[in-house]
């Protein structure tokens, strides 16, 4: 059986992704700008802080603009997040829940900076499942880089074998493969590509198709 779990966090435990990326897409939108799901997920999905600010000033074509863009996706995100929240992935409770009860350890691996991960964690009350956050604020590297699942597997205390890492993202995945890591995909933005469907552990539609993969039968 599996000894820790970790996971990332927009759009596999919290449905973040698409309200940023229609937040984004608006306000590109409003200076004239084109802007697709495919370019946030090639320039964005899994990067850390700094590298998606540094996208969105290129795709703005001068620093002025970029950092307005910025300033008022930040804003307007913020804003709807207030009214409406976010929600919670499919089969995420349950999921949580099933592991919890066979005594494994969750962690969470994510690109936003810590601050985030603290803030979006304790608006779903879900912050105490997990013994450890790893953030993008303390690593050099954005996925594909293995560096922060590399960083969890090391304060885990856990071997390679012993983990597990959940992502919805393709350069996620990437990341846990890079780390030697299995990985299971649970996609959000995009579909599994066909090197994702040959190398992953498994891609499944929702949270709870990562049960049967712990060991021990916990899916049953």
């Amino acid at each position: 059986m599996k000894k820790i779990i970790i996971f990332d966090m927009d759009g596999t435990l919290i449905d973040s992704e698409t309200p940023y990326l229609e937040a984004l897409t608006e306000v590109f939108k409003k200076y004239g700008i084109s802007f697709t799901r495919e370019e946030y997920v090639a320039e964005q999905a899994g990067r850390t802080f700094d590298e998606c600010q540094a996208s969105i000033i290129r795709k703005s074509g001068n620093l002025e603009l970029g950092l307005q863009v910025i300033k008022e996706t930040g804003a307007l995100h913020q804003k709807r997040f207030e009214e409406e929240g976010f929600l919670s992935k499919p089969g995420l409770i349950e999921t949580l829940e099933a592991i919890k009860s066979k005594g494994i350890k969750m962690m969470v691996a994510s690109s936003s900076t810590r601050q985030l991960v603290d803030k979006r964690l304790k608006s779903l009350g879900i912050q105490g499942y997990f013994s450890e956050i790893v953030s993008g604020d303390q690593v050099s590297h954005s996925k594909p880089h293995p560096e922060i699942f590399l960083l969890a597997l090391e304060r885990s205390g856990c071997s390679a074998q012993e983990a597990l890492i959940v992502e919805d993202s393709p350069s996620g995945v990437e990341a846990g493969l890079n780390a030697h890591i299995e990985t299971i995909m649970v996609p959000d933005l995009v579909e599994a590509t066909p090197k994702i469907q040959e190398e992953a552990l498994a891609v499944v539609p929702d949270l709870t198709g990562i049960l049967p993969y712990l060991g021990d039968e916990i899916g049953d």
